[in-house]
């Protein structure tokens, strides 16, 4: 019987990915019928509540889950998304840094898809492929690799799970801000967790390199998004 359940919670997640959520929300609440189960279904059930544009919702059962020990990074990661979309961002703050922190204990069973020779050359390559008048304006911007964002990085509000960072000022504003420290950072161990192979690793690292240059010549998210490369 537990065995069933444990396919019917996998199915529930399978569901929610192609955005079935009737499906979802009805083989979880089935799985949280079985007490062991009933911390990650409760899980799933907050995270259907989160993407349907319900945060308070989905914030309750993310704390009933957490209530029954359930010590998952992914569900400490919703809970930060979900006080970010209700405007709490110290509460955000404070599970984003517990997300790091588990993450990070996770990341010697972590798959390794890409050295950080690898992405250096990456990283090379796709600046020789971009128009010189583009590589001439980013001039000495060095693109530089870290596992994950730092600690003081994610108490500033940082997303521990974000994949790049462009840290300067962007290149409209440089005439008037004056010399700028300029890097784009890639984080290595959060490629890794989010892709599944080489392949698809090194597409993201191209994604996440124009998604972090287009910071440089000031797009915001929502532009930058709007190029595909959200």
């Amino acid at each position: 019987m537990l065995e069933s359940l444990g396919r019917l919670l996998d199915d529930a997640w399978a569901d929610l990915d192609v955005g079935n959520f009737m499906g979802a929300r009805s083989k979880a609440r089935r799985a949280a019928a079985d007490p062991s189960l009933r911390p990650e279904a409760l899980h799933l059930l907050g995270r259907i509540s989160l993407q349907r544009n319900e945060p308070a919702q989905a914030l309750a059962l993310f704390e009933k889950s957490l209530a029954l020990d359930y010590d998952s990074p992914d569900l400490h990661y919703d809970i930060g998304i979900a006080h970010e979309y209700l405007g709490d961002n110290a509460k955000r703050t404070v599970a984003f840094l517990a997300v790091l922190y588990r993450d990070s204990g996770h990341d010697i069973d972590l798959p390794s898809h890409l050295s950080e020779d690898l992405l250096v050359g990456i990283a090379e390559e796709l600046l020789g492929e971009l128009p010189a008048e583009i590589t001439e304006k980013l001039g000495n911007v060095p693109i530089m690799v870290d596992d994950r964002p730092s600690r003081d990085l994610v108490a500033e509000g940082f997303d521990p799970r974000a994949l790049g960072l462009f840290e300067g000022v962007p290149f409209p504003d440089e005439g008037s801000a004056g010399p700028a420290l300029n890097r784009i950072l890639l984080f290595r161990a959060n490629i890794d967790a989010f892709t599944f192979d080489e392949g698809d690793a090194v597409e993201q690292v191209r994604i996440t390199l124009l998604h972090e240059i287009a910071h440089f010549f000031g797009m915001n998210e929502d532009e930058v998004t709007a190029l595909g490369l959200g």
